[in-house]
């Protein structure tokens, strides 16, 4: 027996109505019909008396009611439980991560963990991928965030999300009938050269593009690049969820391509190191919350 199956059958009869308790459900009143039907077949037995138009529970189905009452009232216990041990959760949350995760989608993350788990305290540092390594390795910090596939032996990298970059820079250099080639009269913000060992990761955007970027400006900081494109400085590529307001207003142009560009996402952390329960919790609330994919 599925205990969903049991759950419809419980709803239905404590509402004593089909539609009321497909409402409840959030699923159509067919599905709900269809599913206690599944039961029924499963158990051989007959919940409903179907001759009458009230919902009325047969003998047999009286007995499953105050079972299943039994059942979910325990459950309901457990899920208490459960909440009353992640408001006792305390200790340290140290995550390392790139700048414009910091500044955008982890802060929001954190701010909403917080108030379930009010006595947790934060250690958020920002830095590029190489210093993030080195602050996981250095054990400073136990979790980390960052666009480079990072090749050490003591690190153990897994990637848990897509993220979508685009090209922009300023209406006011945006030239009508915009053409990749006309980049060349731009110029180009990007990461640090010396940051990376390898090529940095957007330039593969530009491989796809057949442009080579001559990079005017140089930072570690992508907040930075965000601020010279809106003074128009020139272009750069820019995770989506950091210029989306921009871009709705209209202050930061997309120059756009028949090309989607994604960078991957990885989770660092030090091999051999067991997480601490306040690390596993926050990972398990991001997976909840459709931040990353762990599993």
């Amino acid at each position: 027996m599925e205990l969903n199956h049991l759950k419809y059958f419980y709803e239905v009869a404590k509402k004593k109505s089909f539609s009321k308790a497909a409402k409840s459900l959030r699923i159509s009143q067919p599905s709900v019909s269809k599913l206690i039907k599944n039961l029924e077949n499963t158990q051989g037995v007959q919940l409903f008396d179907r001759q009458n138009k009230e919902v009325l529970l047969t003998p047999v189905g009286q007995s499953y009611f105050e079972k299943a009452k039994i059942i979910f009232s325990h459950l309901e216990e457990l899920e208490n439980i459960n909440e009353l041990l992640e408001n006792e959760l305390s200790g340290t949350l140290s995550i390392a991560a790139s700048d414009n995760l910091c500044n955008y989608l982890l802060t929001k993350q954190i701010s909403l963990f917080i108030e379930r788990n009010p006595k947790i305290d934060i250690q958020l540092f920002s830095g590029t991928s190489k210093e993030i390594g080195e602050e996981i390795l250095e054990q400073k910090y136990e979790l980390g965030f960052c666009y480079t596939f990072l090749n050490h032996y003591s690190l153990s990298l897994k990637e848990v999300k897509k993220v979508e970059f685009k090209l922009v820079c300023s209406s006011e250099l945006l030239e009508k009938d915009f053409q990749i080639s006309d980049l060349k009269k731009i110029n180009g913000i990007g990461s640090r050269l010396g940051d990376y060992e390898k090529k940095i990761p957007v330039y593969q955007f530009f491989d796809q593009l057949n442009f080579v970027p001559q990079l005017k400006i140089q930072s570690n900081s992508q907040e930075v690049q965000k601020k010279l494109v809106l003074n128009g400085q020139g272009y750069a590529f820019l995770p989506v969820h950091i210029i989306a307001e921009e871009l709705n207003c209209n202050k930061i142009v997309s120059l756009e391509t028949d090309l989607k560009f994604e960078l991957p996402l990885y989770f660092v952390q030090r091999k051999g190191r067991t997480l601490s329960p306040v690390s596993t919790k926050f990972l398990d609330f991001l997976e909840k919350n459709n931040f990353l994919k762990m599993s």
